[in-house]
């Protein structure tokens, strides 16, 4: 009894010491942000016109990865108030982590590697200077957490499905033929990390975070 109450407890233990580096990290993250970057969070929001119509909508969804390129416009503006913006990133950015950690079997000994991804977001978007100004590509900031975050969670889903039967191969199927109109490059990211083993898959993971932000379109 008092063995089993023992582990349970170290388990507690370290999965309190992961979150403890995660939201210091992420406190340290949305500070900074707050603190030196608050007119580059506004030419964002600004630059960035979201309108709650289908028009709107369908105008985003013709070209591949609409669907995410809509969703990062509509978050976007959430930094006409800064501390609102990056509450919300620094959220996606949990998410991500959380996922990171699960979908690729970090183990608890190693919790900074899951902010390997995160870290290349967050250098990404303050290192934009003055593409912040040229990219064309709508709700940019966003676009690369929010597509990050669902290819990890798919690729958490496929390996969630039995391994000897068709389903994982028609899972695959499913996400380049339906998810790449929905997520443009991130659904092909998706393919490729399910095919892929964990160190492969996370490097892949980090190196595509950052293709939408050097790059006009999906």
């Amino acid at each position: 009894m008092m063995a089993a109450h023992r582990s349970v407890g170290g388990k507690l233990l370290k999965l309190k010491r992961e979150y403890l580096v995660w939201l210091t990290a992420l406190l340290c993250a949305g500070g900074a942000l707050l603190l030196f970057e608050q007119d580059l969070l506004w030419a964002l929001q600004e630059r960035n016109l979201w309108l709650g119509s289908w028009a709107f909508l369908r105008q985003q969804m013709v070209v591949p990865g609409g669907l995410l390129t809509w969703a990062g416009t509509w978050c976007t503006q959430f930094f006409f108030y800064p501390w609102m913006g990056v509450v919300m990133l620094c959220s996606w950015w949990w998410l991500l982590m959380w996922l990171t950690k699960r979908t690729f079997r970090i183990p608890d000994r190693w919790p900074g590697v899951a902010l390997i991804p995160v870290a290349l977001l967050l250098i990404t978007l303050v290192d934009l200077g003055y593409w912040t100004y040229l990219l064309k590509l709508q709700g940019h900031c966003f676009v690369a957490t929010i597509g990050a975050t669902v290819a990890v969670a798919l690729v958490w889903v496929y390996r969630s499905l039995p391994d000897k039967t068709l389903l994982r191969s028609a899972f695959i199927v499913v996400c380049g033929v339906v998810g790449y109109p929905l997520l443009g490059v991130y659904s092909l990211a998706t393919v490729v990390l399910m095919g892929l083993s964990h160190k492969h898959s996370l490097l892949i993971l980090g190196s595509l975070s950052i293709i939408p932000n050097r790059s006009l379109d999906l």
